[in-house]
């Protein structure tokens, strides 16, 4: 029997970015859905040992990675970290090859937690819906978005896709998260909810 729905989860490899998907991953399969993880390298074994198919995005090389890590501020830490590392390192590497595997399988929808964003740059690409898990608060006090929008809008450009001009989870998806709010609504970052492909 053919399954009704293809999902294809995206993640980073760390444990606190999987982690949150597999509840949503289990209710996809216990429904009857298709369900494939694209996550990083170290990531993959974490999946199968939860039953679940996963291949290996694309990552920066390891030499460049640690550089980059090296270079953390002491100030406004959360700012680079998520915007240089994953917004601008993780997806410029990953992008290209993340669009490939949603042509490959053919998802009907695209779930991305929140710190991994070529799930919904390839979710664009290729007009298929997207939703973002928000796997830890985004409403703190060092995370300056416009840097982070700046560099997710260098990446875009590099496959195609016009300026969003704002974060990845505020851009063309619907955002569905557990984590309550860290330091309050007033720091502007409240998710809007336009589906990936609609009009």
């Amino acid at each position: 029997m053919e399954a009704s729905v293809r999902m294809l989860f995206t993640s980073t490899a760390g444990l606190g970015h999987v982690h949150p998907l597999l509840p949503l991953m289990r209710a996809a399969r216990a429904a009857g859905d298709e369900v494939l993880l694209c996550v990083g390298r170290t990531g993959v074994p974490v999946a199968q040992e939860h039953g679940f198919a996963a291949v290996a995005m694309d990552e920066p090389a390891p030499a460049e990675l640690a550089a980059a890590w090296g270079r953390v501020p002491p100030h406004e830490a959360d700012t680079y970290v998520i915007s240089e590392i994953f917004g601008r390192l993780r997806t410029r590497a990953a992008v290209v090859g993340t669009i490939a595997q949603v042509e490959r399988f053919r998802p009907h929808l695209v779930i991305s937690e929140c710190f991994e964003p070529s799930g919904g740059l390839a979710a664009e690409a290729t007009g298929v819906p997207h939703v973002t898990v928000g796997v830890a608060p985004l409403d703190r006090r060092d995370l300056t978005l416009d840097r982070l929008a700046t560099a997710l809008d260098q990446v875009r450009a590099g496959v195609g896709l016009p300026p969003a001009g704002v974060p990845p989870w505020q851009h063309r998806t619907r955002f569905v998260t557990a984590v309550p709010p860290d330091a309050g609504p007033e720091l502007g970052v409240i998710p809007q909810t336009e589906l990936a492909g609609g009009g």
